[in-house]
């Protein structure tokens, strides 16, 4: 009989199964579990950043007041009229490398070009041109096109080219207005030429 051999090798593969179904259900707690990295990380998901940094303001310094009081001693507070802004162009010598009398300049050609006022608007245009020391019919539609390029022959501060491309196109627009009304003025004038003519040729029939 070798019954004793064939109940040690039922005992050994119980043994063995037992210990695989163990291992399974550690597998699955271990699955289920969150590790603690990933609790950290969900966590840090949602959590909002915040600036290293906070931008403060930078202070004015004594002079810089003491030179603003005196201009205001001197010419007070500024009364815009309605056409200000034109007498600031017109009548005083703009520096361009302030921003402000650039913007100036090109609010003065937009107001001009709005109220369609085309001459004057061409004539802040030559300002703008004098102002910047460019000619627009030279390297106007040049700057337009390579406005975007790191690397130029004439390489000009980026704000003040802007701007220069502002005042072109501003400058191409009001072209194109007036352009658009002579066509036509020339298309009214030739359509009553032609009136006034078969009105003629029907009074000779009659």
């Amino acid at each position: 009989m070798s019954l004793p051999k064939e109940n040690n090798e039922l005992n050994e593969n119980l043994q063995s199964l037992n210990i695989d179904e163990e291992l399974i259900r550690q597998n699955k707690k271990e699955e289920i579990k969150p590790k603690d990295n990933e609790e950290e990380d969900d966590d840090t998901d949602y959590l909002p950043q915040q600036s290293k940094t906070n931008k403060q303001r930078k202070p004015q310094t004594e002079e810089e007041y003491q030179h603003q009081l005196k201009l205001w001693n001197e010419s007070g507070p500024q009364i815009n009229t309605e056409n200000w802004l034109y007498e600031e162009i017109f009548d005083k010598q703009l520096d361009p490398t302030q921003k402000i009398n650039r913007v100036k300049l090109l609010h003065g050609c937009e107001k001009a070009y709005y109220n369609r006022d085309w001459e004057k608007c061409l004539e802040i245009c030559k300002i703008g041109e004098k102002l910047f020391q460019v000619d627009l019919d030279v390297i106007g539609e040049t700057m337009k096109i390579n406005l975007s390029l790191e690397s130029r022959r004439q390489r000009i501060s980026n704000k003040i080219e802007r701007h220069i491309v502002d005042l072109y196109n501003i400058r191409q627009r009001c072209l194109e207005r007036i352009n658009q009304e002579e066509e036509q003025i020339k298309s009214e004038t030739n359509g009553q030429i032609s009136k006034n003519g078969e009105k003629k040729r029907r009074c000779k029939n009659n």
